[in-house]
């Protein structure tokens, strides 16, 4: 597959990322430097104003494409090759979200936590712990979106700062 890569105006994406294929980055959307997004087979779409940290990797094997929605931090080297990511979620240091799996909203994948492939995680859901248990969040959800908006602002702010960037291209 050639490359295909559409970075919106407002993206803040690090010029050591390494992207491949047909890939869509999303205005507002923050790639930290040592990224990884690989559309292998299909298409990968991310969102606006998503936050990928540090050694994240964004790989799509499959020929359907990978939709990331909105508003969704993955940590310090987690890794995301699902069929889809709706909003708000977390996907926590060295989190995994396995091939196939489709997230709902507002959940979050805990530290070195991975779903089955194929799964499914309902709107609110929480992975943690040895055992990946599950259990329904019930925290404010409008409380944490404050914070979200001033870490991505302050993002947004520091990277260009101290980072040689990749030129938006759609």
């Amino acid at each position: 597959m050639t490359d295909q890569i559409a970075i919106a105006t407002g993206a803040i994406v690090c010029a050591d990322t390494i992207i491949h294929g047909q890939v869509t980055i999303g205005t507002g959307t923050v790639v930290h430097p040592q990224c990884r997004i690989l559309a292998e087979k299909g298409p990968i779409v991310i969102g606006q104003n998503n936050i990928l940290a540090e050694c994240v990797t964004i790989i799509n094997t499959s020929e359907e494409p990978l939709v990331i929605h909105n508003y969704n931090t993955f940590e310090v080297g987690s890794t995301c090759a699902g069929r889809s990511v709706g909003n708000h979620n977390v996907v926590e240091a060295r989190g995994r979200i396995l091939s196939g799996t489709v997230v709902g909203n507002h959940c979050v994948v805990g530290p070195m936590c991975a779903t089955a492939e194929n799964d499914t995680l309902e709107d609110h859901t929480v992975v943690f712990g040895e055992t990946m248990n599950r259990r329904t969040q019930t925290s404010n959800p409008k409380a944490q979106f404050a914070l979200y908006a001033k870490h991505l602002k302050y993002l947004q702010d520091l990277l260009p700062r101290y980072n040689h960037l990749r030129k938006a291209t759609a």
